[in-house]
């Protein structure tokens, strides 16, 4: 029993340590020790979702690979756990833009897609709706506060938001400043687009345009986290997924781009 609890004492301490560092991008190492520690709950865990929102989902889709959909014991302690408990108090979520569920509804809508198991995929579905109803107000997702904090240093929603006003054959198109977000650009896609957007053909040519350049100097990324395209690779198989067959083509292409410059 001692030996438990003083497990466990050493686990919120490592939880409590990595939620207070500047140098955890994204809470990546706080979710990756989460699930390292055989999935171990405590109210100090609990209360940290709460406050995280749409974020732990651009934590998960850097943390989790290929294999870990296969664990159905993990999936289903991710869903419970980790993404219901990040929108069971939206008023308490600390980042504006992580308000809105977009990241939590496309991991949802991939692991939903790739999952086999058919009691997993159905616990998914339940997920999504979870998520969905939380976020919504009388059919509106629910406003952001002013008393939110920016988003702004993680995402780059306004660059992103800038450059896809642009023209785009502007001269502006390759901004210089997309050569530093590498991962982060595919974050700012998927807090900005909407389905309308993604079923546009011309406009996923612009999107697909910003993905690459976004990779197009690996050495001048500025965030470590960011340098892996994790978000990045599961946003392209989303659209991939939901494409029709000449855009699959040619994200297939942005696929193996990506790859060869990482």
């Amino acid at each position: 029993m001692r030996v438990y609890f003083a497990v466990l004492f050493g686990l919120v301490f490592s939880f409590s340590a990595y939620s207070q560092s500047a140098s955890d991008e994204y809470s990546v190492e706080f979710i990756r020790t989460l699930l390292q520690s055989h999935y171990v709950a405590s109210g100090f865990v609990g209360k940290r979702f709460e406050k995280m929102g749409d974020s732990v989902s651009i934590a998960l889709m850097k943390v989790l690979e290929d294999q870990d959909l296969k664990d159905s014991i993990k999936i289903e302690y991710i869903l419970e756990f980790i993404i219901k408990s990040s929108f069971s108090a939206p008023h308490l979520i600390s980042i504006e833009e992580d308000k809105s569920p977009q990241a939590s509804l496309i991991l949802l809508k991939y692991l939903e897609k790739n999952i086999r198991d058919p009691k997993i995929k159905l616990e998914v579905i339940q997920s999504l709706k979870y998520v969905k109803k939380q976020t919504l107000v009388s059919g509106r997702i629910q406003k952001q506060e002013k008393n939110s904090l920016s988003s702004e240093v993680y995402y780059s929603v306004p660059l992103i938001t800038e450059l896809l006003h642009q023209p785009f054959n502007s001269t502006n198109s390759d901004d210089k400043r997309l050569n530093s977000l590498g991962d982060q650009a595919a974050i700012a896609l998927i807090k900005i687009l909407n389905e309308q957007e993604i079923k546009d053909s011309k406009r996923m040519e612009y999107v697909l345009h910003l993905i690459k350049e976004s990779f197009a100097a690996p050495s001048l990324i500025s965030v470590t986290a960011d340098k892996k395209p994790k978000v990045t690779m599961l946003f392209l198989q989303y659209l991939r997924d939901y494409s029709d067959k000449e855009m699959k083509s040619t994200i297939e292409h942005t696929i193996e781009y990506v790859q060869k410059r990482t």
